[in-house]
């Protein structure tokens, strides 16, 4: 399997305006949008590269949501056998998919 680019990162944040605020003015994201709970970022490459989800704070709970890295993407190919193809390689090597 190789990976051709990661693709986007989706972080749970306890405070949605600091971390926000850090990402777009101290790290220099470009900021898509923001609304309550949610902020998206990007550095061009892609309508978006970071996605902020804030969870307590003001935010509605996300289930067992805690502060942290949600979920990471990564680019493995351009067709849906492709991913039937790395999904398979995945199985092969005893990697556990894991869904909720």
């Amino acid at each position: 399997m190789k990976i051709l680019e990661l693709g986007h990162i989706v972080l749970y944040v306890s405070n949605l305006q600091r971390s926000a605020d850090f990402y777009k003015i101290t790290l220099g994201f470009q900021e898509i949008f923001r609304k309550p709970g949610v902020a998206a970022f990007s550095a061009g490459r892609t309508h978006h590269e970071l996605l902020l989800l804030e969870v307590g704070g003001t935010a509605e709970p996300k289930g067992r949501a805690k502060p942290g890295l949600y979920h990471i993407g990564f680019k493995i190919g351009d067709s849906p056998q492709d991913a039937k193809n790395v999904y398979k390689e995945l199985l092969e090597k005893h990697v556990p998919i894991m869904r909720e």
